[in-house]
């Protein structure tokens, strides 16, 4: 924003926007070939997040350096600042799925050995952050997790 004046005077033009990453990208290699007389698929998917804030930052700065909560106009410790907004921001990552599929007898049934988030990857997907109740709940995504599927079709 070139100008961003809340309800309560305060300029926030200077915060990120929320859910906003800079960049994202996806890579999903995947090759299907014949093994035998059976069919294989194989996928892997590579998706990348720069960081991103989850919640408005809510804080301004003034001419001394202290920080004020931009909802109540009350005063916050730079350390307050600093530990809600390490919180409160998604850090750069990468997210790995893959899945193996084995088609057998012919075609009428699948195998498919599958893996999500297989780094383990343990960031924040969704937060709520209330500074001027001091309140915050933020939610961890999902740990690895791995499992086979099977389709018959009859």
């Amino acid at each position: 924003y070139v100008s961003f004046i809340d309800f309560n005077g305060f300029d926030r033009r200077h915060e990120p926007f929320q859910l906003t990453p800079e960049w994202t990208a996806t890579l999903s290699p995947q090759w299907a070939g014949d093994v035998g007389n059976n069919k294989l698929m194989l996928r892997a998917d590579f998706a990348y997040r720069s960081s991103q804030v989850n919640y408005p930052q809510g804080f301004y700065q003034d001419q001394t350096g202290t920080w004020f909560d931009a909802i109540t106009g009350q005063t916050i410790s730079a350390a307050d600042v600093a530990g809600y907004t390490a919180a409160n921001t998604d850090k750069a990552h990468v997210l790995v799925n893959a899945n193996a599929t084995i088609t057998v007898l012919d075609g009428r049934v699948d195998l498919t050995l599958w893996g999500k988030n297989l780094t383990n990857l343990q960031d924040y997907v969704q937060s709520l952050v209330i500074p001027g109740l001091q309140m915050g709940r933020s939610i961890v995504r999902e740990p690895r997790t791995y499992g086979m599927t099977m389709k018959v079709a009859f």
